[in-house]
């Protein structure tokens, strides 16, 4: 299903449900990421499973239906879904009605929340039957008691198999929810937040601002949008208190300005890793920039070599191997390629090193190697003395191609 980014919902989700006669109160709204959705839709098929397995065997005739319910008839496949709706409705669910989008949240509340839920996990991996324990959740969310989804996966006592399940998967959710705290509160317990970290902190992360910072910049080098001014990347890291003011407050003066202090040295550091970062990805995209245009000019001077052999259909061939070439560029070169002869005496400048150093040409001789027509030209780097003029040999396809792409012109 195709999801609303604004919402989470699969489109015209209550349109297909009124149109099947199924009450639209019946599927919870998502509330949260693709990773809680799962769990969710778990549980929900589970509910419906025997509604399920009728239609799939009484209407459906397609090769896919047919997939589907024998999927749904396997026990292993009636387990996973139902230990994964147990984990729906007492931990991805809890987790995303607690913590997702609540911009209300300090970093410090949230770690704490998260922290609750870590410790909570650690008495499913030992006691799995908890799952099916009435009013579990691994966080503080009041209890929807009118839930039938809820009431049908827990009235349905747990198979030996489904019990290993619910262990491997609550140690599976402790390794996400570590792996969350550990950006959260970097080095030590895992809610010992030092005070510098606290003065930076926002319901993002510091760590995860940085990366935004990055990423913005990453965004103006590809969009050419002015988003990455140092003033953004600053704004991105900086002080900003976010229901830490309190905390702030109870600090005395003497304390606050070292801590300050402590804050603005992980804030330079902050700013002198994004530097490296942005001249990273500057390095990065033009590797990768110069890696496409040599890709497609060694692309361009083998379509070349072939088509110099049928002068009459080069102009055709040229266009149809890249139609972004010039009109004006693919006449003159056709006219070369008719005429070879054409290029003796005459002078032209050749870029190389990405158009760093220029080199200029004058062709004094044709020089053809078989098939191959080739040319020896004497060259000199633009700006430099003429006397230390050196021979150079070239081929016909290799120079066209360069002259189409605009790495080479006449003087």
């Amino acid at each position: 299903m195709k999801y609303k980014v604004s919402s989470g919902e699969p489109k015209q989700l209550k349109a297909f449900l009124l149109s099947k006669g199924v009450d639209i109160n019946l599927l919870e709204r998502y509330v949260g990421n693709r990773f809680h959705v799962v769990f969710s839709l778990c549980g929900n098929i589970y509910y419906l499973l025997e509604v399920l397995l009728e239609y799939f065997t009484n209407v459906c005739e397609k090769p896919a239906a047919k997939i589907v319910l024998s999927s749904l008839q396997l026990s292993v496949v009636q387990s996973e879904l139902h230990v994964g709706g147990l984990f729906g409705k007492s931990v991805s669910g809890p987790w995303m009605k607690c913590l997702y989008k609540k911009t209300s949240l300090s970093n410090l509340d949230s770690s704490k929340i998260l922290d609750n839920a870590h410790k909570t996990l650690l008495q499913v991996v030992e006691k799995p039957s908890l799952l099916w324990q009435e009013g579990f959740s691994c966080f503080d969310v009041e209890e929807c008691k009118d839930d039938p989804v809820t009431k049908h996966l827990q009235a349905v006592l747990p198979t030996g198999f489904e019990l290993g399940l619910v262990t491997r998967t609550a140690k599976a959710f402790q390794a996400v929810m570590e792996r969350q705290l550990v950006q959260y509160l970097q080095g030590g317990e895992l809610y010992n937040m030092p005070p510098e970290r606290v003065i930076l902190a926002t319901n993002a992360p510091v760590d995860n601002m940085v990366s935004e910072s990055v990423l913005g910049y990453a965004d103006f080098l590809f969009r050419r949008s002015n988003v990455a001014t140092d003033a953004y990347n600053a704004a991105k890291i900086g002080y900003a208190t976010n229901k830490t003011s309190d905390w702030v407050e109870k600090i005395t003066d003497s304390n606050l300005y070292g801590i300050i202090g402590k804050s603005k040295s992980i804030l330079e550091k902050s700013r002198i890793n994004s530097r490296d970062v942005q001249q990273e990805i500057c390095n990065r995209l033009l590797e990768k920039l110069q890696k496409q245009k040599q890709q497609k000019q060694r692309a361009l001077c083998s379509a070349i070599k072939q088509l110099i052999q049928d002068p009459d259909h080069f102009s055709a061939g040229i266009f149809a191997h890249d139609s972004q070439i010039s009109p004006d560029l693919i006449e003159t070169a056709s006219c070369i390629v008719k005429s070879p002869n054409s290029l003796l005496g005459k002078e032209f400048i050749w870029k190389q090193n990405n158009g760093d150093t220029l080199f200029c040409h004058r062709v004094i001789e044709r020089k053809d190697n078989g098939n191959c027509v080739k040319y020896m030209s004497v060259f000199f780097e633009v700006e430099k003395d003429v006397s230390e003029a050196q021979d150079f040999i070239f081929s016909l396809h290799n120079f066209v191609a360069s002259f189409m792409l605009e790495e080479a012109y006449f003087k």
